[in-house]
Order: structure tokens, then sequence, then C-alpha cells
């Protein structure tokens, strides 16, 4: 669908290396698209939207409780011999969606060639794909105006499913996951809230 979209839009997805090449600043070769100096490895929430802190109130995670007398935390074997149990209340303020910012918010995480949100807020699917769900083996080495694409028949369903590359992390993912040499892989078949795409143009 988002390679439907940018079709349709006059544009393309862009492969992993010019996403990269983006979010890294080319040849400075960023930790995060914002640092700068490039191996700046400083982040903050004015940076990108991430660990669910965008709409308030930001996460928080309860410590966990034993069910005899509510004692917090939950030491369990006291807890056992108590007779009770351990559990984790929920977090809060990992709200879904609304931890997504409006493209734009943070003009202090923009990219050293403009672009807005290269880190957090959605995950970006790129035009590349692989067939080992987590190894970027896949990807062509050295890169000169190249992609691995989805063949014709790709597996779809089970095991051996096709996956593509997702970069950049996300609103609900830890500051690790926002530099630009961080990425993940999901079936091509996944739909989720976190997960985006930008389109790009030649």
């Amino acid at each position: 669908m988002a390679f439907a979209f940018c079709a349709a839009d006059g544009a393309r997805l862009p492969t992993y290396a010019e996403w990269n090449y983006a979010a890294a600043g080319g040849s400075e070769q960023r930790v995060y698209p914002w640092s700068s100096p490039p191996t700046s490895t400083t982040v903050s929430m004015a940076n990108a939207a991430y660990q669910c802190a965008f709409a308030q109130p930001a996460q928080t995670c309860p410590p966990s409780v034993c069910s005899v007398g509510g004692a917090s935390p939950c030491l369990v074997t006291q807890c056992l011999i108590a007779g009770g149990t351990c559990s984790a209340p929920p977090c809060t303020g990992c709200d879904g969606t609304v931890d997504v910012a409006p493209v734009g918010s943070f003009a202090s995480g923009l990219g050293r060639f403009g672009h807005f949100d290269l880190g957090g807020n959605v995950a970006e699917h790129v035009l590349d794909y692989t067939d080992r769900k987590g190894n970027r083996d896949d990807l062509p080495n050295p890169c000169v105006d190249c992609a691995t694409l989805l063949p014709a028949a790709p597996v779809v369903g089970g095991a051996g499913e096709a996956a593509t590359f997702v970069l950049g992390g996300d609103w609900n993912t830890l500051a690790p996951s926002l530099r630009t040499d961080d990425f993940t892989t999901v079936r091509i078949t996944t739909q989720t809230p976190r997960i985006g795409f930008r389109c790009a143009r030649d």
C-alpha cells in the first residue's frame, strides 16, 4: 500500500541506502539525524517523538505489587510465603496514536538536508526487502544506486514470509532505536500505527 500510495503521487519509496544517506547526513555519518557534531549521542524529547512522551503524561510504569497487603515493590519469595501473587499494574501514558506528533513538530530534530522526523514519530518502510528476517546482509555492499527489490512472487504468510526494512524508530521505542544505524524488519503483511513511510522524488 505504501508503494502504491507513492506511485499514485508521482513518487516512490526511498531505498534503504537513500533513506540512510538522508538520516546520517551523507558523508557526515551522524549518530542521530540531528547530531552536531556528527558523533554526538545527545538525544532529548526536543529532537523526536519517542518513548511515548509526546502526549502528556509521559509513560510511567508503577512498581509491581503483592496481592497480600499490597506490598510494593513485590518481593516474590515473601509474597509466595504469605500466600499471595505478584502482579504488575499496567503502564500508563502510552496512549497509541496520540503520541504521534504532527510532521515538523521537532525543529531540533531536523536532519542535515532539511528532513523532519527521520528519528522517532513513526518508523518508516523503505523499498528494500529481505527474506531472512532481521538480516542486513541481504543489502548490496558496496552499494551504488542499488536496492534489493521484492521478487515478483514473494512468500506471503508463514515463517518464510518476505520482510521489508523499517528505519528510524517510533513513538513507542527507546532512544537507541532512533540512531541512524538502527533498523528492524517486518513481514510484508504487517500493519501497525507504529510504522509509516515517506515518498522520494527523483
